[in-house]
């Protein structure tokens, strides 16, 4: 176990800078509206305290709960993809059209599962993504993780809404109609 420092026999993630009195009762905070209007009650205790100010075990939690997000979010994701794409599937009785929506649904899947798995085995072992106190774990480059994460998501979106453009292209009414077609699937894209 890595040498953690400690205020006032309390481990914390970094030392508070020379001559800050530090107080856990009352933690001076920072931008502490914005965070609940954000984060809501999970926010207390956490969000604007320094890290000086805040317990090691509390920060813990922080970054347990942090790991767990895009475990979580990944699969709701890829669900409300899939299902536009079910929807999608009934708009025409063509072939090709069928296996391009398949061909999306697989690359949304793919990447929703590929990302998970980066996600959940990021660090080994596992624990050392939010426990601190172990020092012999590695990582790999989350932060690059979550722009893969980003830039997947964008392209599997950019996907999904273009599905439906080539039917809607064909369809025999105005250009108006078309254009009012293209914007609600675009809206239920969003």
């Amino acid at each position: 176990m890595a040498t953690v420092p400690t205020v006032n026999g309390v481990p914390v993630v970094m030392p508070p800078p020379d001559g800050y009195v530090v107080d856990f009762d009352n933690p001076q905070r920072n931008s502490v509206t914005e965070a609940y209007w954000l984060f809501g009650d999970s926010a207390r205790g956490i969000m604007g305290t320094h890290s000086w100010e805040m317990p090691l075990t509390k920060f813990m939690l922080f970054l347990k709960a942090l790991y767990q997000l895009p475990i979580l979010y990944n699969p709701v994701q890829c669900g409300a993809k899939l299902s536009l794409l079910l929807v999608y599937r009934k708009l025409a009785p063509r072939r090709w059209y069928h296996v391009s929506v398949w061909l999306v649904g697989v690359v949304v899947v793919g990447s929703s599962v590929a990302v998970m798995f980066a996600a959940i085995f990021a660090c080994t072992p596992v624990r050392s993504a939010w426990d601190l106190t172990i020092t012999d774990g590695t990582c790999i480059d989350r932060p690059a993780l979550y722009q893969a994460t980003a830039i997947l998501g964008a392209i599997t979106d950019i996907l999904v809404l273009a599905v439906p453009i080539p039917i809607t292209i064909t369809l025999q009414v105005s250009l108006k109609h078309k254009i009012i077609v293209l914007t609600a699937f675009g809206i239920g894209g969003v």
